[in-house]
């Protein structure tokens, strides 16, 4: 499990209440205090964390534990993989809309920022370039069929009369994910057949 805190607008003793208090409600627990003393008692007793001068410290056994929470991945830089999406979409506009291809990049920093926030959705440099050069090769011979880089992250819809995300983005992070060959999906304009 990785713990990315680049890009976060918390600290990381602010992640850490966060984390605590989306455990609290994932339990339904009815204090946030509660279940907070109930979870340290556990730790105590399992021998993870001890008191020592009125002070809760970690044990030697609990180094283990943290250190493979610090082995996780390296936090995805989404700085860096927002300009290399943007070199794998298009130059110029999109042929009659006046659409660029591509968005800046803190347009879409703030757009996968979102992605990962309302999906909840870990996603790696890998995957997310790997889905982007699919997903740009697939159109190639129909580049209107591609949507622009920003509506690719992501584009808000109305379905049942909330608004919710569409990802091209994740569509394609689960293709790479499910292992399909880069080129199975052959799409056809049917435009012409009515």
């Amino acid at each position: 499990m990785a713990i990315n805190v680049t890009n976060a607008p918390v600290s990381l003793d602010e992640l850490g209440v966060l984390l605590v208090l989306k455990a609290c409600s994932a339990t339904k627990a009815r204090s946030a205090t509660a279940f907070f003393t109930r979870t340290l008692n556990k730790l105590i007793n399992s021998g993870l964390v001890s008191s020592q001068e009125g002070r809760m410290v970690l044990t030697e056994q609990a180094q283990p534990i943290i250190d493979t929470v610090n082995e996780g991945e390296k936090p995805v830089d989404l700085t860096a993989l927002a300009s290399q999406m943007r070199e794998l979409f298009p130059t110029g506009e999109q042929p009659g809309t006046g659409y660029l291809w591509r968005c800046s990049v803190p347009t879409a920093v703030d757009r996968l920022n979102t992605l990962i926030k309302d999906t909840g959705e870990t996603l790696t440099t890998d995957e997310v370039l790997e889905a982007t050069r699919r997903y740009v090769a697939n159109y190639e011979q129909n580049s209107k069929k591609v949507r622009t880089m920003r509506y690719f992250i992501y584009k808000n819809i109305i379905e049942g009369g909330k608004q919710k995300l569409q990802s091209d983005l994740l569509d394609w992070v689960y293709r790479v994910r499910d292992g399909e060959p880069a080129q199975e999906r052959i799409t056809t304009d049917i435009s012409n057949f009515y």
